[in-house]
């Protein structure tokens, strides 16, 4: 699995879908749900990558099944499922459901920074095609200026809040992105989970 993820984190997807798929297989027959799970979710991220969203569900719900046999402090598994649904139903225009997976990915026992600034990146993409572009740059800035952030989120966070510009006058841009970068990452889930809007 190691291979799997480092090919997949340097961009190389057939790499790393070949040997994540060699792991899926040994983790089935030896009947590891959570590496099991892993495997499944980590294809997912493959497929949605590729742009197949239709495969990335299916194999994060398998995932979702495998993962519920398991003890959920056990593994992220549950999280990077639960965010890599939420862009699945970004993706396909279902705001609600995005906005409920992304939510649980914030809720999960384990959570990794990437997929806790993931979750909140995507809920920010939420807000923002809801047209609560404020609250968004706000969430986004924070994301941008919290030290956990992985860099390939940073620089996707950066870029949307250069586009907001134009979306917001600048004094609104400026208060909401200094609010975000004052705030804290535990505020920012706790806040994150209780809104049901």
């Amino acid at each position: 699995m190691i291979l799997g993820r480092l090919y997949l984190a340097w961009g190389k997807l057939d790499l790393a879908r070949i040997y994540l798929r060699r792991n899926l297989a040994a983790t089935r027959e030896a009947g590891m749900n959570p590496l099991l799970a892993n495997s499944l979710s980590l294809l997912g991220d493959i497929e949605l990558a590729l742009g197949n969203a239709a495969g990335a569900r299916r194999l994060y719900e398998e995932s979702l099944e495998r993962y519920a046999a398991t003890d959920p402090t056990r593994s992220p598994a549950f999280a990077s499922c639960a965010n890599g649904l939420g862009r699945v139903a970004l993706g396909s225009g279902n705001l609600a459901a995005a906005r409920e997976h992304l939510r649980q990915a914030l809720m999960a026992p384990v959570r990794s920074p990437e997929e806790t600034a993931a979750a909140i990146a995507g809920l920010a993409r939420v807000l923002t095609q809801q047209g609560e572009v404020e609250r968004a740059a706000e969430l986004l800035a924070f994301v941008a200026s919290w030290p956990a952030t992985p860099y390939a989120i940073w620089s996707a966070v950066e870029k949307t809040l250069r586009e907001m510009e134009s979306q917001l006058p600048p004094d609104l841009l400026a208060a909401a992105m200094a609010r975000g970068r004052a705030r804290l990452s535990d505020d920012v889930v706790t806040e994150l989970i209780g809104d049901r809007q």
